[in-house]
C-alpha cells in the first residue's frame, strides 16, 4: 500500500483473473486502444459544490469543490497520494478494502485504469449536498473512473449525477463508486443514467448509518448497472429504487446484491421497468443474511410493465438466509397492460389512449414517491415523454 500506482496494479491484477463476458471483453480492448488524450474546450460554468469529469477524467478547473483549507472543509476532494499525506494509509486500505469485497470486472477495470483515483471525504458531522457533473465525447470507449466516498460519524450527503452531452455521445460511462459510512452517517445518492453506461455501486454501512439510492435509466440507451451493498453495523438502513424506460433494441441490465452482515438492519429494494419495441431488460437481485444477522428485515420487488410484443423482461430474485430470526420477502412480477383497467376505464368515457397512459404513470409512481424532489421531477418528465411515445 505505498501508491496509488501499486493500488492500482492490484486492481489490474484482480481484473485479470476474474471472468468476462464477450461484450464487455470487447469493449475494453477498444477503449485500450483509443485516443486517451482529453481535447481542449472551454468548460461549460456548473452549479457549487460540483465534481466535473470529461470522459471520466477529473477536470479539477472546471470543478467547484476545491482544496483550500481542508481540515476546515466539510467536504475534501483528493487524489490517493495528497489523502495519504492527510490521513496517512486509511485511504489506501480502504481502496483495497473495495477492491477486495467485488468481483464485477467493469468496477475492477475502472478502479486500475482510472487515470485520477479521487478520495472524497465528509468530515464528522458535515451536511452537505454534492453535483458529479459528467461530460461525454463522441469516443467510443469506456471512460473509467474510480471515487471513494468517506463519510465520518454522523455526516449527512445528498449526492445527484448529471449528465452534459458535448456532441453525439458514443463513449461508455464506466464509474466505480465505493462508499464507507461511519456510524450514524446518511446519504441520499441519486443518479439519471442517459449515456451509455456500464458502472458499480459499492457501500459499506456502520453501525446506525442510512443509504438511499435511487436511479432513473433512461430509454435512449444501453446501461449494466451493479450494485452491491454490506450492512455491517447493528441498526443500519439501506434501501434501492429504480425506474427502468427501456425501448427500441437497447438492452439494459441491473444486478442488486444486499448482503446482511449484522443484526437488527433494515434493507429494501423496488425496482419498476417500462419496456417497449424489441428492448430487452434484465434484473437480477439477491438478499444475502449471514448467521449472525438476526432480526434482519429485508425486502425486494420487481415489476415490469411489456409495452409491446417483442419486449422482454427477466427477473431473477433470490433469498439465501442463514439467520433464524428474519422478516424477508421477495417478488417479481411481469405483465401487459391490464385489460380488465383498461376496459373500466374506458366504460367511465376514457379514450383508450388515455387510460393506457394512466395506468402507466400509475405503475410507476410508487417508485417515482421514493424519490427526492429533483429526481421526482425529473423522472416524471421523462416518463410521461415515454408513455406519450408508446401509446
Amino acid at each position: 500500500m505505498k501508491s496509488t500506482f501499486s493500488f492500482q496494479e492490484f486492481a489490474r491484477k484482480k481484473y485479470e483473473e476474474v471472468p468476462k463476458d464477450r461484450y464487455l471483453h470487447a469493449l475494453i480492448e477498444k477503449t485500450l486502444s483509443a485516443i486517451s488524450e482529453t481535447p481542449p474546450f472551454t468548460y461549460p460554468s456548473v452549479m457549487d459544490n460540483a465534481l466535473v469529469f470529461f470522459d471520466g477524467v477529473y477536470v479539477p478547473e472546471a470543478s467547484t469543490v476545491h482544496e483550500n483549507d481542508l481540515l476546515d472543509a466539510p467536504i475534501s476532494c483528493l487524489s490517493f497520494e495528497e489523502a495519504k499525506e492527510l490521513y496517512g494509509d486509511f485511504a489506501l486500505r480502504k481502496a483495497y478494502n473495495a477492491v477486495e469485497r467485488t468481483q464485477n470486472p467493469s468496477a475492477l477495470f475502472s478502479a486500475g485504469t482510472a487515470k485520477d483515483p479521487l478520495f472524497i471525504r465528509v468530515e464528522d458531522g458535515q451536511k452537505t449536498d454534492l453535483h458529479l457533473v459528467y461530460l461525454h465525447s463522441s469516443q467510443e470507449k469506456l471512460c473509467p473512473q474510480f471515487l471513494y466516498f468517506s463519510l465520518g460519524k454522523d455526516a449527512d450527503v445528498s449526492v445527484q449525477t448529471k449528465q452534459i452531452f458535448l456532441e453525439d455521445s458514443a463513449s461508455y460511462a464506466a464509474p466505480f463508486v465505493s462508499l464507507f459510512l461511519d456510524a450514524s452517517a446518511k446519504i441520499s445518492w441519486s443518479d439519471v443514467i442517459s449515456t451509455h453506461f456500464t458502472g458499480a455501486f459499492q457501500a459499506q454501512l456502520s453501525e446506525g448509518a442510512f443509504l438511499q439510492k435511487q436511479s432513473v435509466h433512461l430509454g435512449s440507451t444501453s446501461s449494466r448497472e451493479e450494485i452491491e451493498i454490506a450492512l455491517l453495523g447493528k441498526n443500519a438502513d439501506a434501501s434501492v429504487s429504480s425506474l427502468i424506460l427501456n425501448e427500441g433494441n437497447l438492452e439494459k441490465r441491473l444486478n442488486i446484491l444486499m448482503e446482511h452482515q449484522s443484526p437488527e438492519a433494515v434493507s429494501s429494494q423496488l425496482v419498476k421497468t417500462l419496456a417497449a419495441g424489441s428492448s430487452k431488460t434484465a434484473f437480477a437481485g439477491k438478499i444475502y443474511v449471514h448467521p449472525e444477522a438476526q432480526q434482519t428485515e429485508s425486502y425486494q420487488l420487481a415489476r415490469a410493465l411489456l409495452l409491446s410484443e417483442k419486449a422482454r423482461m427477466q427477473a431473477m430474485p433470490n433469498l439465501e438466509i442463514f439467520a433464524d430470526d428474519v422478516k424477508a420477502s421477495h417478488g417479481a412480477t411481469i405483465a401487459e397492460p391490464d385489460e380488465k383497467a383498461l376496459f373500466y376505464l374506458q366504460s367511465r368515457g376514457i379514450s383508450q389512449a388515455s387510460a393506457k397512459a394512466l395506468l402507466m404513470q400509475a405503475f410507476c409512481r410508487e417508485v417515482i414517491e421514493k424519490f427526492p424532489k429533483d429526481l421526482a421531477k425529473t423522472a416524471l418528465s421523462h416518463t410521461q415523454n415515454f408513455i406519450e411515445k408508446h401509446l
